[in-house]
């Protein structure tokens, strides 16, 4: 017997494995309940307890109670043969119903039936190869539904390009007692015209899809277990194919969930703090701003704000100019005449002026020497700050910013934020901006009102944990945009000048974003129909498990992600071969402390599955002791 388990991330064998047993049958059989369809509650008797509202409204009182006594009552006289119709019959005869109250309590079965209900992707995809294979595709079920009824709940689901539906109530049969089985087979050979033919029958029971459909010698059977537990564990794990790519499944598991609760987070935040409009930052911030609003069912007043710290400093250098260092003391020394637009003859005299070479960090000149080269380039960088900030300030009169504004971006320090803060406030702006992060640390150049959901600086028990990933949050919550320098006026209108987007995680963030982009659709259907909740905490601690601890497979497939790091390509996890650091050591202290996914890094260096992020949270904490006493 071959299991099926939609738990498992890696999926290719299973993938290729049913592939291969699919072609090898002329037919292939599909179970319907909890394999095909998937009812999203604890138990079926829960579809009933959200009829009860309904049920009062056409004389129906109990209903939940009165539905499973008038089932038993009717299986007992009418057997394997009991529809649903049978059912209602019952109920119309013992609550005196009209006829047309009836058969609306009737028809509002099937509605919560389909409401209540997603299709498993795994399945679906299957009924597209069995299609491209041209094998005959037919459901069987045990089921007091009727053909028609089922019908229609796999016409909800987008599933209809199949032969046949077998219901034990058409018949009389069911596949529990092995009778089903025989039944089909008989039937598909006189509708095939052989009399030799091959099913593969694929289900969620043991006794009744697999060693029933097994007693009968045109059947073998693939058992798919199903997956018990929340309508979150559900959407999890049927809501993501198979055969989908590996990151997709993963973001769709593992991220997903995370960035789902960042939203209601942020719905939440933004109620709290009575916010008539939210701004989502680029970059990562415009992947959140679709994802948010199909949250949030498009309540709320928002926009992307095309920004960044070097768009924001650009515009308000003369307001913050106490704190342009800290900004470019991470940058190349060229980095300077980009953003402020400095003319390169001025900026050439300057930088001879002190014997620095263009290609040098900033943190590699004194701090003093740097303070003399600001202030020898003041004039240029105030006329450029001042023509910058009429053309920012008319973009934000054109986005209609409230009074109380929420930022939201992926974090961390929230640079951007306060430096719009400290410009609006200079000009006697009555805006006050609230920063809503992914994760947030401590600034004391920043003294904005800010907060993280991962972590924050009142709360920061996570923040070793978004320290490790931090990179592989920044590449693959990222939307293809560029970055942006400045703004212009063209027309009238403030336009941010974007550069050229980035093409070098393409197939990284088209994987990634898919399967989150996947769940949000699910999880929106479900929470409009049925409701749906996602915890939480236990979201971030799956995630937090699986970045901390990476298997092999996604550590290479993050780990290759590149990005620019000022004029750098670099990858988020890429170590060198281990023999090239047991020759240069120093190399390996400083290539992991620069990777951007340290569990990651070490995961594909060492091979070995060890506890790397314990082994990266003693080091953090040695080194912090280390500067406290020295």
């Amino acid at each position: 017997m071959w299991k099926i388990d939609l738990r498992e991330l890696d999926t290719e064998k299973n993938a290729a494995q049913l592939k291969s047993e699919i072609r090898k049958y002329d037919i292939v059989s599909f179970d319907i309940f909890d394999t095909t369809i998937i009812r999203m509650v604890d138990d079926p008797i829960k579809i009933f307890s959200l009829m009860e509202e309904y049920a009062k409204e056409v004389g129906v009182t109990s209903f939940c109670m009165k539905r499973i006594a008038a089932q038993k009552q009717v299986q007992a006289h009418f057997g394997l043969s009991m529809n649903l119709d049978n059912i209602y019959d019952f109920l119309q005869h013992e609550n005196k119903l009209p006829e047309n109250e009836r058969n609306l309590l009737q028809a509002e079965e099937i509605a919560m039936e389909k409401r209540c209900s997603i299709v498993n992707e795994t399945v679906k995809d299957c009924l597209n190869y069995c299609r491209e294979q041209k094998k005959a595709v037919i459901f069987i079920s045990d089921m007091y539904l009727n053909r028609d009824n089922l019908a229609a709940l796999l016409a909800d689901k987008d599933v209809s390009d199949y032969d046949e539906i077998y219901s034990s109530c058409d018949v009389g049969k069911n596949k529990r007692e092995g009778a089903l089985f025989d039944y089909v087979a008989q039937d598909m050979k006189q509708k095939l015209k052989r009399n030799d033919i091959r099913i593969l029958h694929i289900g969620d029971s043991l006794r009744a899809d697999v060693f029933r459909a097994r007693m009968n010698r045109h059947f073998s059977s693939i058992y798919m277990p199903r997956i018990y537990g929340s309508s979150y564990e559900k959407v999890r794990h049927y809501g993501c194919s198979l055969f989908a790519p590996y990151l997709r499944r993963w973001a769709f598991r593992d991220m997903a969930p995370v960035v789902w609760s960042f939203c209601k987070w942020i719905d939440e935040k933004a109620k709290k703090a009575g916010a008539d409009k939210i701004l989502f930052l680029t970059r990562e911030g415009a992947f959140f701003f679709p994802l948010f609003n199909q949250c949030a069912l498009n309540q709320y007043d928002t926009d992307i704000f095309y920004a960044s710290r070097r768009s924001l400093l650009g515009a308000s250098s003369d307001i913050n100019w106490d704190i342009i260092y800290p900004y470019i003391k991470n940058m190349k020394v060229s980095f300077l005449a980009e953003l402020f637009h400095i003319p390169q003859e001025v900026f050439l005299s300057v930088f001879l002026k002190y014997d620095i070479k263009l290609h040098q960090d900033v943190w590699e000149i004194e701090k003093n020497t740097v303070d003399h080269v600001l202030l020898d380039l003041k004039d240029y960088i105030f006329e450029h700050a001042q023509q910058q900030r009429a053309n920012l300030l008319a973009y934000l009169k054109q986005l209609r910013i409230g009074k109380t504004t929420a930022v939201v971006d992926i974090g961390w320090k929230g640079s951007s934020q306060n430096y719009l803060q400290r410009l609006l406030d200079s000009i006697g702006e009555n805006i006050h901006l609230i920063g809503l992060y992914f994760g947030e640390f401590y600034d004391s150049n920043n003294q904005s009102e800010k907060y993280g959901y991962l972590c924050s600086s009142q709360d920061d028990a996570r923040k070793l944990s978004v320290l490790n990933a931090g990179f592989v949050f920044e590449n693959i919550l990222s939307p293809q945009i560029g970055s942006v320098s400045a703004y212009e006026m063209r027309c009238g209108i403030a336009h941010p000048i974007v550069d050229d987007a980035s093409k070098l995680n393409e197939k990284i963030l088209k994987d990634t974003q898919a399967g989150i982009s996947d769940f949000f659709t699910k999880a929106v259907f479900m929470q409009q129909r049925a409701g749906f909740h996602v915890p939480g905490e236990q979201a971030v601690d799956e995630m937090f498990r699986t970045l901390n601890s990476p298997p092999m497979k996604l550590a290479k497939l993050l780990g290759d992600v590149p990005f620019k790091d000022g004029d750098t390509i670099r990858c988020v996890a890429l170590p060198k071969h281990i023999f090239h650091y047991i020759v240069h050591p120093k190399q390996l202290l400083r290539d992991i402390h620069f990777c951007g996914w340290n569990s990651g890094f070490c995961r594909r260096l060492f091979k070995l599955p060890l506890p790397y992020f314990k082994i990266y949270v003693w080091v953090k904490g040695l080194r912090s002791r280390r500067s406290f006493f020295f």
